[in-house]
């Protein structure tokens, strides 16, 4: 399973992260897949913190045209405490100029890794 994350991780927090996810394991990830991957519209250092781990995300799959509600999101253009659909989302944390996505790839067992 391949996801991209939106944004660069900060490594002060990522630790902070990490240890906290010692405890409470994998996390939720709300993200959409385009057939090939997915596409993270939250949780960059949740991410970067369970490939570390070596635990696998739970992905929550939304719709394009999905309305959610912004809590901590803070994007391109939006921010935090807003609705807005998973493709606003996608096109402002994705589509700017200063875009960084970030791969990472998980093994579930389901799929051949090569």
């Amino acid at each position: 399973m391949t996801i991209y994350t939106m944004h660069p991780v900060n490594s002060e927090h990522l630790a902070d992260v990490i240890e906290t996810m010692k405890a409470l394991g994998s996390p939720e990830i709300k993200a959409c897949f385009d057939g090939e991957a997915y596409w993270a519209l939250e949780g960059s250092h949740r991410i970067a913190a369970a490939h570390a781990l070596g635990l696998v995300p739970v992905i929550i799959e939304v719709d394009p045209e999905d309305v959610i509600f912004n809590a901590d999101i803070e994007s391109n253009d939006l921010r935090p405490g807003g609705y807005y659909t998973a493709q606003e989302i996608y096109d402002s944390s994705y589509g700017g100029p200063y875009a960084t996505p970030t791969q990472y790839f998980f093994s579930t067992g389901d799929e051949y890794d090569a």
